[in-house]
């Protein structure tokens, strides 16, 4: 599972999007992998109040589910968000004619190369959406299966200039990272208290136990990663890497 939800600080419409790889088995992605969140528009925030007080931006990654064979390309609308789906990121750049003017961004096609030699053969999804319905956005939440069923991934990879990220400059963080799993022993992890009701479509996805932190600082740029193995266990070892250039 990933799950992901941000704070936008401009809340002036005006178009915006977030870029999100996933390390899924090639070709098993499509709009089915996105659970719908928006009658439980907490549940990231309760995971992180979980872990730390204040909630920020959260991410979430447990167990894992197959999904069946996608198009290159697929555009669809989930809450506040149109997202690009596709098998390549340098496929993205010529699909964002069809999203609605209103969330389109304009992005340097730069930056849809890089993402496609930094992470070759995973699913990438522009979700797009305009500042001025950010207030509304529910969580982003969906589920995969893994090419590495050894650790989790948890996009974090920092730019907003609208540039390329660059890969060997130090950034600001202000994430607050949580991670669980469905085979967590009891008591290993500190227990989420759901305050939205959890619909049987959504409850099997979550986690009742979590780990995690208030990540702040000035940090190298990359992705944060984590062996499912410490996860069980209860063992907060997030590393941050960049993707190989």
């Amino acid at each position: 599972m990933l799950g992901y939800q941000n704070q936008v600080q401009n809340l002036v419409p005006s178009p915006n999007a977030m870029i999100l790889p996933f390390p899924a088995l090639p070709s098993s992605m499509t709009k089915a992998n996105v659970i719908d969140t928006s009658s439980h528009p907490h549940i990231l925030k309760d995971m992180a109040a979980t872990v730390m007080p204040r909630f920020r931006g959260a991410m979430l990654l447990g167990s894992t589910k197959s999904a069946s064979v996608p198009p290159k390309v697929e555009i669809f609308h989930s809450g506040i968000y149109t997202v690009v789906l596709a098998t390549d990121a340098t496929l993205i750049h010529n699909a964002l004619r069809y999203v609605p003017e209103v969330k389109r961004p304009r992005i340097n096609n730069e930056i849809f190369d890089a993402y496609a030699a930094w992470y070759p053969e995973w699913t990438v999804a522009l979700c797009c959406f305009n500042n001025g319905d950010a207030k509304t956005a529910t969580p982003m939440l969906w589920h995969y299966e893994p090419m590495d069923n050894s650790s989790l991934f948890l996009p974090a990879l920092d730019c907003h200039s609208g540039e390329v990220p660059n890969l060997n400059e130090k950034v600001v963080v202000d994430h607050t990272v949580v991670v669980g799993s469905n085979l967590m022993q009891i008591g290993n992890g500190s227990v989420v208290h759901y305050s939205d009701y959890l619909s049987d479509k959504i409850r099997p996805f979550l986690a009742d136990e979590v780990i995690g932190r208030q990540i702040k600082g000035m940090l190298s740029n990359g992705d944060f990663f984590i062996k499912i193995g410490d996860v069980r266990n209860g063992n907060f070892a997030l590393t941050r890497k960049a993707p190989i250039s």
